[in-house]
């Protein structure tokens, strides 16, 4: 018993085990610690009797330490069993955890308190272009990022959304763009969130500065950012103004090339249902109300032309397309589409026209 009962102390500890066979081994503990006192009370009693009372009490102590042992022997493969079944379960599952965090298309990292890198998925290996060995330990300090913010300006370290979150612990986002080994610019969205080491917590320690991680998952926007600035060059050379009408709400906002077409600042305090109100011109006030009237009865889109009384004091034509969106009751939700300017054009039609009349006669 002398040698056993460390071993079995030692087996027994709640924060040895897991959590969830904690009450076993309590219960172990109290059964051997009640036996143990049946025994050292039945032979006090015991003590001055016959040697009937004190043969039989003896033989109830025998009985009693065999109980022991053999209680000692069966809990002990099962603790080891259910030890060993607690870690299998527990590597099966990280397993599939890992499996999951490296099928996602978005990259993650893990890093320390010194923003150094611990982990990582594979696609952030895929997106950044590094393998592990470049990967694990570099920090953002680190000068081979050659980040810069979404303007285009140099981004030092401090200023990662994984710094930021780890200075103020609190979750930071943002758009960078970082260097990869091949010399192009990955532009990602970033969303750093501060965390604190499950062990820490788990050994009832305070939380120190050795603790503190930070976990970012980073989606790589590269192709959108390339094509939405192909889609801002092309509406820039065109003239096209964006408009997006929220009709639910009967809110309009317009991009600042609406402002433009309409001969507007687009800092203007002036709302963009006042400015088209003001600016179509009055003689088609009623066929703008009675067309887009008859576009919603249809669920349609919109497409008409209209003039408007341009700031310069000209009358300009516009052209107007949009899409619209309805639910399932026919109810219009909103309508997104564009204006340009289409003056020229038509007074060019026109002066073919009346070229092709002239060359006729």
């Amino acid at each position: 018993i002398n040698g056993s009962w460390p071993i079995l102390w030692q087996n027994s500890r709640v924060d040895n085990i897991s959590p969830v066979y904690s009450k076993f081994a309590i219960r172990t503990i109290l059964v051997v610690l009640f036996v143990f006192t049946l025994s050292v009370a039945l032979t006090y009693l015991a003590l001055g009797r016959d040697a009937a009372i004190v043969n039989a009490a003896i033989m109830l102590i025998c009985a009693t330490l065999a109980s022991l042992g053999a209680w000692y022997y069966v809990t002990q493969p099962l603790s080891d069993m259910f030890t060993r079944a607690h870690a299998d379960s527990m590597n099966d599952f990280f397993q599939r955890f890992r499996a999951i965090l490296d099928s996602m298309e978005d990259g993650l990292v893990v890093q320390d308190s010194d923003g150094k890198i611990i982990d990582f998925n594979e696609s952030a290996m895929r997106i950044l272009g590094l393998t592990d060995e470049e990967m694990l330990g570099r920090d953002s300090m680190d000068s081979r990022w050659r980040s810069i913010d979404e303007d285009g300006n140099d981004l030092p370290g401090e200023k990662h959304p994984a710094m930021i979150a780890l200075r103020t612990d609190r979750p930071a986002r943002g758009i960078m763009g970082v260097s990869r080994p091949s010399g192009n610019i990955s532009w990602l969205s970033v969303a750093a969130s501060p965390m604190v080491r499950l062990e820490s917590l788990n050994d009832g320690g305070a939380k120190s500065e050795t603790d503190r991680q930070v976990i970012t998952i980073f989606r790589d926007i590269t192709a959108d950012r390339t094509m939405r600035e192909r889609l801002e060059i092309g509406v820039r050379a065109v003239k096209f103004g964006i408009w997006d009408w929220n009709i639910a709400e009967n809110r309009l906002y317009w991009d600042p090339s609406m402002y433009q077409v309409y001969g507007v600042d687009p800092k203007s305090a002036e709302s963009p249902q006042a400015i088209f109100e003001r600016a179509v011109h009055p003689e088609d006030h009623r066929k703008i109300a009675d067309h887009l009237k008859r576009t919603i009865e249809r669920q349609a889109g919109y497409s008409d032309e209209f003039r408007i009384c341009h700031t310069d004091g000209s009358v300009r034509t516009l052209r107007a397309e949009s899409k619209g969106f309805y639910d399932k009751e026919g109810k219009p939700i909103r309508h997104i589409g564009v204006n340009w300017d289409i003056t020229e054009q038509r007074a060019q039609e026109l002066r073919i026209l009346q070229s092709s009349r002239m060359a006729s006669l």
